[in-house]
């Protein structure tokens, strides 16, 4: 039978459910030889159930006169070699010897290092007692072709691979004819999927005179392809072979699955890299404890091998006030055998930073009903909280600003009314509200975190920027006045320079004004300076009632900073300077 699957098919495959259904034996093993894992087939096989074999040797298998094999497998997988097809025996739990084809991969972790090997073991022991009988068959002038007809796909060559002879199950899956395909070799059935050293390697081996066993892709002849499982025996007549006989077996299935299987583990890997989720498995019966290694960055914890870490590792990592709940709560879903979500911190083994985990389980019952394994997640979720709890903040300073800033509005709107003049009003109000719209623009620029001086004095002189470095002298070194400060200092610098413009030395064509701020170092305390300096222009006379403006410049200013402000209405001026200490005023480090 050919299995098919097309590009826009939609297959998930869960990598646990795909190992447990598997026919053939599967186990993994570390580079010392002790057994991992060992699936439900294995069991079948071998005798040996999961919680009487993991964590023993792998020799317990083997038969006295082949332990040296183990060392020559592990000392190959060690050098990074994949072993395909190695058949030899080995013993069941009830001492029977079986006969196994072996395929042995190297594990590998993240960097690539090779930490265990993983086996696939399947049973022989009927095709070889098969092959045996078939060569008995072949002295004796047996009935060959009608037995394995019924057992298997079936094909003989000639020394050169003209096809001879092939059986109902070789058309039925190559979908040619008998007819079609005697005389023919079988590049009649070629996928192209091998590379050509392949089959030289193949036709070597039997032309020698030996058995190759290995699996092949073949394509049948609607286009279609499907994988056998093969065994060449060559017959030999004086030490030459005469013919060859093929038998296949079909495993389309197994190889689709497998397919499958690294697609999903390939897919997990990406989808945990990509996500930062660490994965982890916990064998509740031997308490083995397996880790990705996403756990291990998690945690600051140098890689193990096989990702095998004690649950006294992962209870020094979890802090302190947080590790009696965790413990009850993994015991609570062990006990209820359903899945479990928890939150909780660590301390990293590198740098003992504290970290928020979050953490989801499920748990995998025996056929007892009994919770065998715990597989979870980590996943670091300290940023998350920090920027939700930033987020929280910001919420809270955007309200307490909002609510400030009104109340600014609110006061400069009620004196303003004052005045008596509605179209006064509006205009004093509106000029006032662009001077305070000014200062929260830079405020917004620099995230509240403070405004140069300045950036400050150009932004309320904008209207007036053409005069800057004429009419108007800007001197002060870099500072930067703190949020609160830069609203009253700027507000006041809004109404000197309205208050120029209309009386005073930017009311005529030859008036200048210098605007200087210093930090004055005299006594325990840092001072902060400011002057706003008029001259040359038209005489100026005291006002005879406090107004707004008045208050704006004297009396906001000296609450924003905690300061003191002087003013003097000279004849050829306005003096206005203001005196603050500096860590009510600029901005701290």
């Amino acid at each position: 039978m050919t299995s098919q699957i097309g590009a826009s098919d939609d297959v998930t495959a869960d990598p646990t459910a795909i190992f447990a259904s598997l026919s053939d034996a599967i186990l993994s093993k570390t580079l010392d030889g002790k057994i991992t894992s060992w699936n439900a087939a294995a069991t079948r096989v071998f005798g040996y159930g999961v919680d009487e074999i993991v964590g023993k040797q792998i020799t317990c298998i083997f038969p006295p006169e082949r332990l040296d094999e183990a060392q020559m497998i592990l000392q190959r997988i060690r050098n990074g070699e994949v072993i395909e097809h190695y058949e030899t025996t080995r013993l069941a739990k009830d001492g029977r010897r079986i006969e196994v084809s072996l395929t042995i991969s190297p594990i590998r972790d993240a960097a690539g290092h090779v930490v265990g090997a993983s086996k696939v073991a399947r049973d022989i022991t009927a095709e070889k007692r098969a092959a045996r009988e078939l060569r008995a068959s072949l002295k004796e002038g047996g009935d060959l072709k009608w037995a394995l007809d019924e057992h298997a796909i079936v094909a003989i060559a000639d020394p050169k691979g003209a096809i001879t002879f092939v059986n109902d199950k070789f058309c039925a899956i190559s979908q040619y004819s008998r007819g079609e395909l005697l005389g023919q070799d079988h590049r009649i059935v070629n996928s192209g999927f091998h590379p050509p050293e392949f089959f030289r390697d193949l036709w070597r081996t039997i032309a020698s005179g030996r058995v190759w066993r290995g699996d092949i892709q073949n394509r049948a002849k609607d286009g279609s392809t499907y994988w056998v499982d093969t065994t060449i025996v060559p017959i030999l007549e004086g030490g030459k072979p005469s013919r060859y006989i093929a038998i296949h077996v079909d495993v389309t299935d197994r190889k689709c699955t497998e397919s499958l299987l690294a697609e999903s583990q390939q897919r997990t890997r990406l989808a945990t890299e990509a996500t930062g989720v660490g994965i982890w498995e916990w064998h509740v019966p031997s308490g083995r404890i397996w880790w990705d290694a996403q756990m291990f960055r998690i945690h600051g914890i140098p890689l193990t091998d096989e990702g095998l870490i004690s649950y006294s590792v992962w209870a020094a990592a979890v802090h302190p006030e947080d590790l009696a709940q965790q413990e009850e709560q993994l015991r609570k879903t062990i006990r209820d055998r359903g899945p479990g979500a928890r939150q909780f911190r660590i301390r990293r083994n590198d740098t003992g930073e504290c970290r928020n985990i979050r953490a989801v389980e499920a748990v995998r019952v025996n056929a007892l009903g009994q919770t065998e394994w715990v597989v979870g997640t980590n996943l670091d979720v300290t940023d998350q909280i920090r920027a939700d709890e930033q987020i929280r903040f910001l919420m809270g300073e955007v309200n307490h600003r909002s609510k400030n800033l009104l109340g600014v509005v609110q006061s400069m709107a009620l004196l303003s009314a004052k005045t008596g003049d509605p179209a006064a009003f509006a205009t004093d109000l509106a000029s006032r509200i662009c001077g305070l719209s000014a200062c929260q623009d830079l405020l917004m620029c620099n995230e509240w975190s403070g405004v140069d001086v300045g950036a400050l004095v150009r932004a309320e002189l904008a209207h007036l920027s053409d005069l800057i470095g004429g009419r108007l002298l800007l001197v002060g070194p870099p500072l930067r006045l703190c949020p609160k400060a830069a609203q009253g200092i700027g507000m006041a610098l809004h109404e000197l320079a309205i208050n120029a413009a209309k009386y005073g030395a930017l009311s005529d064509d030859k008036g200048q004004v210098r605007i200087d701020w210093s930090v004055a170092e005299t006594g325990e305390t840092p001072t902060f300076v400011m002057h706003w300096i008029e001259d040359g222009g038209p005489s100026v006379v005291a006002p005879t009632r406090k107004g707004f403006g008045e208050r704006v410049i004297v009396a906001m200013a000296e609450q924003a900073v905690k300061g003191k402000v002087a003013i003097e209405y000279r004849a050829m001026g306005v003096s206005w300077e203001l005196t603050s200490p500096a860590r009510t005023t600029l901005e701290t480090a």
